[in-house]
């Protein structure tokens, strides 16, 4: 019998994480900055509590024989759909972690996110950018960046000799024609 009383699948934000990579802080290359250290500290702490906490993939293929798990994605719709017809899935929150601007579909699909889960964390719960028709408004939730570091990094902050500029960080996205 497993030690853990609960099973927590989380499917993250590119199918470069599954396989676990989503909590795996020596890979230099995806956890550049460490921003993958808040996803590693919550495995760590569920574990802590007897929770399995693995990706999506794991459950995909039955690896995770638990009677029910409880389903996190941030922000891939395939694997949601393929698990609809799983019936041991428990669909507990959805996070969009790109504005309206950059992903509209995911916006559109919010009617029937917000029928089949507890809760679906957004940039804005107002509207601002998307339609509220037909989204069950008590299910939108605020979404908050998780932020690994505590203050400011203080060699930044102290820097009096910062140029008047302005700094814009943007990637090539085309969301109209569903290139990225």
């Amino acid at each position: 019998m497993s030690k853990y009383i609960r099973s927590v699948v989380i499917d993250p934000s590119s199918a470069h994480y599954i396989g676990n990579k989503l909590f795996d802080l020596s890979d230099a290359r995806l956890n550049r900055d460490d921003t993958l250290l808040p996803f590693y500290r919550a495995q760590v702490a569920m574990r802590e509590k007897n929770v399995s906490v693995n990706t999506v993939d794991f459950l995909l293929s039955n690896e995770i024989k638990a009677k029910q798990s409880e389903y996190f994605s941030l922000g891939m719709l395939d694997n949601f759909l393929a698990l609809e017809s799983k019936g041991n899935v428990l669909f507990k929150g959805f996070v969009l972690m790109e504005p309206p601007v950059v992903d509209p579909f995911l916006y559109q699909s919010l009617p029937s996110l917000t029928e089949r889960f507890e809760c679906v964390f957004v940039h804005n719960v107002i509207g601002d950018g998307y339609s509220l028709d037909g989204v069950d408004l008590s299910k939108l939730k605020q979404f908050y960046w998780p932020q690994p570091l505590v203050g400011v990094r203080e060699e930044y902050w102290v820097k009096h000799d910062r140029k008047n500029k302005i700094v814009v960080i943007n990637g090539h996205h085309n969301a109209y024609s569903g290139a990225n």
